[in-house]
């Protein structure tokens, strides 16, 4: 089912599976399915819409022993992640693959850090040997140009994440390896790059070439743009003569290596439009330039090029597959599994060690279910795929909901190719015959009212195509709407564009973020209205939400904007822990605790709302004693004899405290978490305070870790964050969030 956003794709589902519970020939049982989402959430809120539909259907059957039965069932249906799913069958299944019964799901942040630790030790260990290692000289070389290899980590993880999303993660490493080398090719154009290089260019010919025939007609036609007319065709000409070039070598030889020069029009008929038709020739050859140019020398130069190249890449698979076998190894000590490895063990489970099909395991698995139904489909990945297909290979007991056009974690590898795939080659449902593999579209939008549907329309039709965003935006496509909505007395789109001279000296942010502040006080100030159940109601913050690709630092723009208008404001989604002010003192105080003889931590707890001492009082104990560390010119003073007994306490718990219990004792001490609740945004500091506490608690648990590891550890989530809570729904208050988060 290809569901449209809005199109009630969730209500489908539920539809279809009470259908099967009230069947009256075959009634079926709840816990006889396997419903996969791909969040905790979206499973908590599908468990909770079909317990309400059976309470609906029980309330109209009250003595319908079967409806009561599954009442009771519904909390042992198989309503959950992929993952969550994945470790069930695991824990089952633990004899039969050699697991310990007593693993354990590893949290995000713990596994970053084993990550790193067996990431560190495999470079370490690599650059040892890196003399007798001529492929890893030429990748090291190759990749920083000879000067550095800051980026080698960062290539490591994500070549070894996208082996993990395939089904047979060496497999797909060795025929990268074949790739890279170019052995078999006669020319580049037989090689992955060289062709998509060819066929990109031709694309991109085809398209000038009719932009030319256009623009020559269009000449001719015009008394006034005859010598234009000819510049056109000889440019046209020059295209042509260069698509039917078909081999590498051809396309070296043949490039284009002049325009021309386009004649003087002294008095065109049209000035604007000769303009326009000038910058379109201009930018046209600017393009054919740029995919020339890639086309950089024979087909001997590049091959050679090429296989230098392979070399080094045979030294970062080299890498790749080092650190892998020293992460899992590192992993199975610790009788950890993450969320990859829970796939590829249940892989195993279903279709053994080289994946070639169903195992007697799968066959009894899925036995159980009389259906497999999966939401969201369009992020699957070929792992899960393989997963879902084992247990409905035999009896095609598959339904599959998804939109490609909403598929938003390919950051996270899913591949919306298998979607795609599946929708292509499946047939309609009134064509497809019994037992044949069929697909539904469902266009109708019960969501939005028809403004809103027709701007997206507007925007989809000029954006999405195969070849960008993974969809022809079709008639079957195009967003419907599927109930008419009460119109509302203002227009549904607006769309304001701020134009900001040089004299202005505001930041584009801080300037769209003070518009925006204003548009929201006037919608709340003026008879504003917005749908609502019983009709139409006058717009409250809460109903407001600010919509960024990442609100980052312009955030804090929006919210001192809106404040500053007296509107309440949100952030959705989570706050970087390590970025809050009060968590950034509380870490610098660790950090001195573990050593003092830490200058710019020192200082940045002193300098702090909990010891407030000022800069010019910091000045003078400097001054006092100009050498040395701060630490021993605060021990030879009388100015710092308090704060460095309270330390030593400190420093003394440390030893003998537990992580969480250091945390408390540095409140005690210091009155730190009543200092930061009594200041603006209080509780939301003390919620900070918690969160890092909770953290810490969380960090001893996985065993005895001292104060140095934990900070070690805060260091390693220095670039990705330590995020504490959910904040709430923000009811009553504008809402700040990524687009991403809002998904």
């Amino acid at each position: 089912v290809s569901a449209a956003a809005g199109s009630g794709k969730t209500k489908v589902l539920v539809d279809r599976l009470m259908a099967y519970l009230c069947d009256p020939e075959d009634p079926a049982n709840i816990d006889d399915f396997l419903i996969i989402t791909y969040t905790k959430a979206a499973a908590s809120e599908l468990r909770g819409k079909i317990s309400s539909e059976l309470s609906q259907r029980l309330a109209a059957q009250p003595e319908n022993r079967h409806l009561q039965k599954q009442m009771q069932r519904i909390y042992l249906a198989k309503i959950s992640t992929v993952h969550a799913f994945c470790g069930d069958l695991l824990r089952e299944f633990a004899c039969t693959l050699g697991l310990p019964g007593d693993f354990r799901v590893a949290e995000e942040n713990e596994m970053a850090e084993l990550r790193q630790q067996a990431l560190d030790a495999t470079l370490e260990e690599a650059y040892q040997k890196i003399d007798q290692e001529t492929a890893l000289q030429a990748f090291v070389n190759t990749l920083g140009l000879g000067r550095d290899d800051r980026s080698v980590p960062q290539l490591i993880q994500k070549v070894y994440d996208s082996a993990r999303c395939h089904l047979r993660p060496e497999a797909w490493l060795l025929d990268c390896e074949e790739k890279a080398g170019a052995k078999d090719a006669a020319e580049p154009g037989q090689t992955p790059w060289g062709a998509y290089l060819l066929q990109e260019l031709h694309t991109f010919l085809e398209e000038e070439i009719q932009t030319f025939a256009s623009l020559q007609k269009e000449a001719q036609a015009d008394d006034t743009l005859q010598k234009a007319a000819v510049v056109f065709a000889k440019n046209l000409a020059q295209l042509e003569a260069l698509q039917k070039c078909e081999s590498w070598d051809e396309v070296v030889a043949g490039k284009i290596v002049d325009f021309g020069r386009m004649a003087a029009i002294r008095a065109p008929s049209d000035p604007m439009r000769w303009e326009q038709m000038k910058a379109i020739r201009k930018e046209s050859w600017e393009a054919v330039k740029q995919r020339q140019s890639e086309f950089y020398g024979t087909s001997q130069e590049v091959l050679e090029d090429l296989r230098q190249t392979g070399l080094a890449l045979s030294g970062l698979f080299g890498l790749v597959r080092a650190f892998s076998k020293r992460f899992a190894q590192e992993k199975e000590r610790r009788r950890l599994l993450d969320f990859s490895d829970l796939e590829h063990k249940t892989v195993s489970l279903l279709l053994g060690k080289q994946a070639t099909g169903p195992t007697a395991a799968a066959r009894e698995i899925a036995s159980r279910f009389r259906e497999v139904m999966v939401d969201e489909y369009q992020d699957t990945n070929q792992v899960q795929d393989s997963i879902f297909a084992a247990l409905t290979d035999k009896r095609r007991n598959c339904f599959l909901v998804g939109d490609v056009k909403q598929s938003i974690y390919r950051f996270r590898l899913a591949d919306p190719g298998i979607f795609r795939e599946k929708a292509d080659a499946y047939k309609p449902l009134n064509q497809a015959k019994e037992n044949e593999s069929r697909k539904i579209f469902l266009s109708e939008n019960f969501r939005s009212g028809g403004g809103v549907l027709a701007a997206a329309n507007e925007v989809f039709d000029c954006a999405m195509s195969r070849k960008v965003g993974g969809v022809d935006y079709g008639e079957q496509e195009r967003l419907k709407e599927g109930v008419p909505h009460e119109p509302l007395p203002q227009p549904e789109i607006e769309l304001h564009c701020l134009e900001l001279s040089e004299a202005e000296d505001v930041e584009k942010d801080q300037a769209e973020a003070a518009f925006v502040a204003r548009r929201i006080a006037r919608l709340l100030q003026e008879e504003t209205y917005i749908r609502d159940q019983d009709g139409l109601r006058r717009v409250q913050p809460g109903d407001i939400v600010i919509l960024m690709r990442s609100p980052g630092s312009a955030g804090g723009y929006y919210g001192k904007a809106l404040a500053k208008m007296g509107i309440p404001c949100k952030t959705g989604g989570q706050e970087d822990l390590l970025k809050a002010p009060e968590i950034c003192v509380l870490r610098s105080l660790l950090q001195v605790i573990d050593n003092p003889y830490q200058d710019i931590p020192l200082l940045a707890a002193l300098g702090s709302p909990v010891f407030g001492f000022t800069a010019d009082r910091l000045g003078k104990i400097r001054g006092a004693h100009p050498s040395g560390s701060f630490y021993e010119a605060l021990q030879g003073g009388e100015d710092g004899r308090d704060f460095c007994r309270k330390l030593e306490r400190l420093r003394q718990s440390a030893k003998l405290d537990t992580l969480a219990g250091l945390v408390q004792r540095i409140w005690s001490e210091t009155g730190m978490d009543t200092i930061y609740r009594s200041m603006r945004g209080g509780e939301k500091r003390l919620q900070n305070l918690r969160s890092f506490f909770q953290k810490a608690a969380a960090f001893e648990e996985r065993g005895r870790r001292d104060l140095p590891q934990f900070l070690a550890y805060l260091d390693s989530l220095e670039e990705k964050g330590l995020f504490g809570e959910e904040e709430g729904d923000g009811a009553g208050a504008v809402q700040l969030m990524s687009i991403h988060k809002s998904k």
